[in-house]
């Protein structure tokens, strides 16, 4: 959308002065959708894509020459190459799903014991053992997988489905049954690369309407979610990341413009909860930032409780996102009443709803799991920072 916006907006370029046609294609994942921008790009060469002045801005998929070939993700054409192709998160997002279904080597350097990815099946192993002579079987085997990776990324799906079924049908038909499973989960891992992975390079795409009902809200137009950082009570931050809804009929994205850090500056608020508290002040009192519907906090209900003194006064909602014992995302608190500070035990007005993340929609799970992962991730870069200043 941006692009296009910049196209009418320059009158340099005059896109839309100079373009004979449009046509819309649709698509069912973003990967798709992806590859065939890039053979348009290679085939018409278009005077005014960006590739031409600063080819930095985009990604190539390049192939090593050796035996067994290494993929990288590049800006610059080594080799041979597959590309261009415009977003760089959707092209690794999809390189790591389609290695699942097709392993290839990623080690640097030949190692005497299997590598990792081999025993978790994402290489074959055999590529990266020292003193190993591999046979003619396993090298046939590992190009056999480089050459449909290619075709993978270059947009030829519907041909190699008719190739790996047909190697199917032979493998059974020569009772080659290991040969025949293994054929079958390729076949597989394609329908979930070209199918169903529509949110592939973005976890965002949820239901805004969901969350307005579950918060009891009316419309979020910004959301903001805090969560800090510390080792014993050394270097200690906090970070602010902001949601953001472009229009009325949009979903919105992150907007990064807006993130914050926080160094804590009370050398007596040593604990989260003191840490916090601060943040919140000093959040309220930059009335220049846009009001925010609802916050998000990283943790149970104390660090609710704190958040509710200070953001209840103001009309604010205030949820909290509790991780289990492995740090990851688990439960939602939302207090019945939005206004209350207190939260105790029992029933009435005052108690907090808890709601399991695997009672909502997967994209909006993806969604609270995304802002949450991004938000500590944001805190912990600060905080290394910090540290490694000393």
């Amino acid at each position: 959308k941006k692009r296009i916006k910049s196209h009418w907006q320059n009158k340099k370029e005059r896109l839309f002065e100079l373009a004979k046609f449009l046509k819309i294609e649709t698509f069912d994942s973003e990967v798709g959708a992806l590859i065939r921008e890039s053979e348009l790009i290679k085939k018409f060469q278009p005077k005014l894509n960006v590739v031409f002045r600063d080819d930095k801005q985009y990604f190539y998929l390049c192939f090593s020459n050796d035996v067994f070939a290494r993929i990288s993700i590049l800006h610059q054409q080594k080799s041979l190459c597959l590309g261009p192709y415009t977003d760089g998160r959707a092209l690794k997002s999809s390189l790591r799903l389609v290695r699942k279904s097709f392993p290839f080597c990623t080690c640097k350097t030949p190692h005497l014991r299997h590598c990792l990815n081999s025993q978790i099946g994402l290489c074959f192993g055999f590529c990266c053992e020292k003193n190993h002579l591999p046979t003619k079987k396993e090298v046939r085997q590992y190009q056999e997988n480089i050459a449909k990776i290619k075709k993978i990324f270059s947009g030829k799906n519907k041909a190699l489905k008719k190739e790996i079924a047909k190697q199917l049908k032979q493998a059974v038909k020569s009772q080659d049954f290991e040969a025949a499973q293994s054929l079958k989960l390729q076949l597989q891992g394609l329908e979930k690369v070209f199918s169903h992975q529509p949110h592939i390079s973005e976890k965002q795409n949820f239901n805004l309407k969901e969350l307005e009902n579950l918060t009891n809200l009316k419309s979020i137009k910004r959301s903001e979610f805090f969560d800090s950082s510390q080792i014993q009570g050394s270097h200690r931050v906090a970070a602010m990341t902001v949601w953001h809804r472009v229009k009325r009929d949009s979903d919105g994205g992150l907007d990064k413009t807006a993130w914050r850090l926080f160094k804590i500056k009370n050398e007596k608020a040593i604990d989260d909860l003191a840490m916090l508290k601060e943040v919140f002040e000093r959040r309220l009192k930059h009335l220049e930032w846009q009001k925010p519907d609802l916050v998000i906090i990283d943790g149970g209900k104390n660090q609710l409780k704190t958040a509710l003194a200070a953001f209840s006064p103001v009309k604010i909602k205030v949820i909290a996102l509790t991780k289990n014992n492995r740090h990851q995302p688990e439960f939602l608190l939302i207090p019945n009443t939005p206004t209350s500070p207190h939260l105790k035990k029992g029933g009435g007005a005052r108690t907090a709803r808890v709601v399991s993340l695997k009672s909502l929609s997967q994209p909006l799970k993806n969604f609270l799991e995304d802002f949450s992962v991004k938000t500590h991730g944001f805190a912990i870069r600060f905080h290394r920072k910090r540290r490694d200043r000393i």
